[in-house]
């Protein structure tokens, strides 16, 4: 995961904290801020899935490299 999205993802999570600790939420911002989430959630799910594939992919190709060094 890249650093601008990391950054994007804390602010998003200081801003929905920041909301929390409000007394008094605005339905508007929090319907965005819950919005925001709901998108760099879905972002780090695609990240982490395409994460997911690229570590089989290596395990494969360390199995096949083993196989061909005990030949």
């Amino acid at each position: 995961m890249d650093s601008l999205l990391q950054a994007k993802i804390q602010n998003v999570i200081t801003e929905i904290e920041n909301q929390l600790t409000k007394q008094d939420i605005d339905s508007s911002i929090a319907r965005t801020l819950m919005n925001l989430s709901v998108n760099r959630i879905g972002l780090l799910m695609t990240h982490i899935g395409y994460l997911e594939t690229q570590l089989e992919n290596l395990q494969a190709e360390v199995q096949r490299l083993s196989q061909i060094a005990r030949y």
